[in-house]
Protein backbone atom coordinates (compact mmCIF):
# COMPACT_ATOMS: atom_id res chain seq x y z
CA UNK A 1 0.00 0.00 0.00
CA UNK A 2 2.81 2.32 0.98
CA UNK A 3 4.59 1.87 -2.23
CA UNK A 4 1.24 2.28 -4.42
CA UNK A 5 0.78 5.53 -2.16
CA UNK A 6 4.48 6.37 -3.37
CA UNK A 7 3.69 5.73 -7.05
CA UNK A 8 0.72 7.99 -7.00
CA UNK A 9 2.43 11.06 -5.12
CA UNK A 10 5.04 10.99 -7.92
CA UNK A 11 2.87 10.40 -10.41
CA UNK A 12 0.86 13.46 -9.70
CA UNK A 13 4.08 15.76 -8.93
CA UNK A 14 5.27 14.78 -12.57
CA UNK A 15 2.20 15.50 -14.37
CA UNK A 16 2.03 18.67 -12.51
CA UNK A 17 5.64 19.87 -14.01
CA UNK A 18 4.69 18.80 -17.54
CA UNK A 19 1.55 20.96 -17.39
CA UNK A 20 3.66 23.72 -16.84
CA UNK A 21 6.83 22.51 -19.01
CA UNK A 22 6.31 24.61 -22.09
CA UNK A 23 5.86 27.78 -20.16
CA UNK A 24 9.39 27.39 -18.83
CA UNK A 25 11.14 27.10 -21.92
CA UNK A 26 11.95 30.66 -23.33
CA UNK A 27 13.93 28.91 -26.38
CA UNK A 28 11.47 26.06 -27.50
CA UNK A 29 8.59 26.31 -30.03
CA UNK A 30 5.42 24.32 -30.44
CA UNK A 31 4.63 24.57 -33.89
CA UNK A 32 1.48 22.30 -34.02
CA UNK A 33 -0.09 25.08 -30.90
CA UNK A 34 -3.83 26.08 -32.21
CA UNK A 35 -5.92 28.01 -29.80
CA UNK A 36 -7.88 25.22 -28.80
CA UNK A 37 -4.50 23.86 -27.51
CA UNK A 38 -3.82 27.29 -25.82
CA UNK A 39 -7.10 27.73 -24.14
CA UNK A 40 -7.51 23.98 -22.99
CA UNK A 41 -3.47 25.26 -21.12
CA UNK A 42 -5.51 27.69 -19.02
CA UNK A 43 -4.40 30.39 -21.43
CA UNK A 44 -6.34 33.08 -21.47
CA UNK A 45 -7.40 35.74 -23.76
CA UNK A 46 -6.02 39.23 -23.34
CA UNK A 47 -8.02 42.47 -25.09
CA UNK A 48 -5.36 44.40 -27.31
CA UNK A 49 -6.28 47.44 -29.40
CA UNK A 50 -5.73 45.64 -32.73
CA UNK A 51 -4.03 42.33 -31.96
CA UNK A 52 -5.08 39.45 -30.34
CA UNK A 53 -3.64 37.61 -27.53
CA UNK A 54 -3.57 34.23 -25.34
CA UNK A 55 -1.30 34.87 -22.35
CA UNK A 56 -0.84 32.54 -19.29
CA UNK A 57 1.46 33.51 -15.85
CA UNK A 58 3.33 31.04 -13.95
CA UNK A 59 5.27 32.44 -10.93
CA UNK A 60 7.38 35.28 -12.14
CA UNK A 61 6.64 34.07 -16.08
CA UNK A 62 4.27 35.52 -18.64
CA UNK A 63 4.06 34.18 -22.18
CA UNK A 64 1.93 35.69 -24.68
CA UNK A 65 1.26 34.40 -28.23
CA UNK A 66 -0.52 36.98 -30.81
CA UNK A 67 -3.22 35.50 -32.88
CA UNK A 68 -3.75 36.73 -36.62
CA UNK A 69 -6.65 36.33 -38.38
CA UNK A 70 -7.81 36.26 -42.01
CA UNK A 71 -8.80 39.09 -44.23
CA UNK A 72 -12.73 39.86 -44.41
CA UNK A 73 -12.90 38.58 -40.31
CA UNK A 74 -16.00 41.00 -39.53
CA UNK A 75 -18.51 38.91 -42.01
CA UNK A 76 -17.25 35.71 -40.78
CA UNK A 77 -17.41 36.89 -37.13
CA UNK A 78 -20.80 37.81 -37.33
CA UNK A 79 -21.54 34.21 -38.65
CA UNK A 80 -19.25 32.21 -36.57
CA UNK A 81 -18.72 34.11 -33.45
CA UNK A 82 -15.63 36.01 -32.23
CA UNK A 83 -13.96 33.45 -30.02
CA UNK A 84 -15.25 30.35 -32.76
CA UNK A 85 -13.58 32.73 -35.33
CA UNK A 86 -10.24 32.56 -33.38
CA UNK A 87 -10.46 28.85 -32.74
CA UNK A 88 -10.92 28.03 -36.21
CA UNK A 89 -9.69 30.66 -38.23
CA UNK A 90 -7.13 31.97 -35.88
CA UNK A 91 -2.74 31.71 -36.63
CA UNK A 92 -0.26 31.63 -34.16
CA UNK A 93 1.90 34.05 -35.43
CA UNK A 94 4.55 35.38 -32.64
CA UNK A 95 5.58 34.40 -28.88
CA UNK A 96 6.75 36.64 -26.45
CA UNK A 97 7.91 35.16 -23.00
CA UNK A 98 8.89 37.14 -20.48
CA UNK A 99 10.47 36.68 -16.83
CA UNK A 100 10.69 39.22 -14.43
CA UNK A 101 14.79 38.42 -13.13
CA UNK A 102 17.69 39.80 -10.51
CA UNK A 103 20.58 40.92 -11.93
CA UNK A 104 22.90 38.08 -10.57
CA UNK A 105 19.67 35.74 -11.43
CA UNK A 106 20.19 37.28 -15.15
CA UNK A 107 23.62 36.01 -15.40
CA UNK A 108 23.35 32.54 -14.09
CA UNK A 109 20.56 32.61 -16.98
CA UNK A 110 22.36 33.51 -19.92
CA UNK A 111 25.59 31.57 -18.69
CA UNK A 112 23.30 28.38 -18.37
CA UNK A 113 22.27 28.23 -21.68
CA UNK A 114 22.83 24.97 -22.93
CA UNK A 115 25.24 25.35 -25.76
CA UNK A 116 25.08 21.82 -26.72
CA UNK A 117 21.12 22.85 -27.50
CA UNK A 118 21.43 26.07 -28.66
CA UNK A 119 23.90 28.84 -30.37
CA UNK A 120 23.98 32.17 -28.30
CA UNK A 121 24.87 35.40 -30.93
CA UNK A 122 25.58 38.75 -29.15
CA UNK A 123 24.10 41.69 -30.90
CA UNK A 124 24.86 45.20 -30.13
CA UNK A 125 23.11 47.12 -27.34
CA UNK A 126 22.64 50.58 -29.08
CA UNK A 127 21.30 53.41 -28.07
CA UNK A 128 18.24 52.24 -26.14
CA UNK A 129 17.78 53.41 -22.88
CA UNK A 130 15.95 50.66 -21.06
CA UNK A 131 17.52 47.86 -22.80
CA UNK A 132 20.46 46.81 -21.03
CA UNK A 133 21.54 43.56 -23.05
CA UNK A 134 20.65 42.19 -25.92
CA UNK A 135 21.16 38.41 -28.01
CA UNK A 136 19.83 35.77 -30.04
CA UNK A 137 19.15 32.45 -29.72
CA UNK A 138 19.21 29.66 -32.12
CA UNK A 139 17.43 26.01 -31.37
CA UNK A 140 19.78 24.06 -33.20
CA UNK A 141 17.16 21.36 -33.43
CA UNK A 142 14.44 23.41 -34.43
CA UNK A 143 17.10 25.97 -36.11
CA UNK A 144 14.32 28.61 -34.79
CA UNK A 145 15.96 32.04 -33.89
CA UNK A 146 14.64 34.02 -30.64
CA UNK A 147 15.75 37.43 -29.70
CA UNK A 148 16.47 38.49 -26.44
CA UNK A 149 16.65 41.29 -24.20
CA UNK A 150 16.98 42.42 -20.83
CA UNK A 151 14.90 46.17 -20.41
CA UNK A 152 14.77 48.12 -16.88
CA UNK A 153 11.04 48.81 -16.65
CA UNK A 154 9.57 50.40 -13.65
CA UNK A 155 12.72 49.49 -11.64
CA UNK A 156 12.54 45.74 -12.26
CA UNK A 157 14.58 43.35 -14.80
CA UNK A 158 12.56 41.84 -17.68
CA UNK A 159 14.23 39.16 -19.39
CA UNK A 160 12.33 38.89 -22.83
CA UNK A 161 12.46 36.02 -25.55
CA UNK A 162 10.26 36.89 -28.49
CA UNK A 163 9.58 34.41 -32.36
CA UNK A 164 8.01 35.39 -35.27
CA UNK A 165 6.07 32.68 -36.32
CA UNK A 166 6.10 32.43 -39.84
Amino acid sequence: MRKLNFIFIILIISCGRNENSEIRKPFDLNRNLTVDILLDNGYEQLFGDDIYLFGKKIDNINVYYQIDLPEQTEEIANELGFLKLLRDKGVITFKNYQKEVKEEEYSYLKDTINQKRFKVIKLEKGNYVNIKDRFRVVNLKSKDTFNCELTKKNNKLIFNSYIIIE
